[in-house]
């Protein structure tokens, strides 16, 4: 692997990790004893969802283009991946009537 392949590769997991860490989802109408099974039921829900999208184990590369099918292509597509996944998580948890806090 490249130099330049390690920098993209550590700028992607930064990136990842700083906007996952620093909240929480909440819902002052339920009790707390709720949250997590709500956050258990968008998990799956997600986990369907990108099983129907990708299938049953996602490999988010394989497509070419102007990288071809290079290790640089496949974490550009992976990182892609992952923000999919997390949008999905966010809309599934607002469906839901909560919100995300900062902690």
């Amino acid at each position: 692997m490249s130099r330049r392949h390690v920098v993209i590769a550590a700028f992607v997991v930064c990136s990842v990790t700083a906007c996952a860490a620093p909240y929480s989802w909440q819902n002052p109408n339920y009790p707390e004893e709720r949250w997590a099974r709500d956050r258990a039921a968008c998990k799956a829900d997600v986990a369907e969802k990108i099983e129907r999208r990708y299938g049953p184990e996602p490999v988010f590369s394989n497509r070419g283009g102007v990288f071809g099918d290079t290790q640089l292509r496949r974490d550009f597509d992976n990182y892609e991946g992952a923000r999919s996944e997390s949008r999905l998580f966010d809309e599934c948890m607002r469906q839901r009537g909560y919100v995300r806090v900062r902690r």
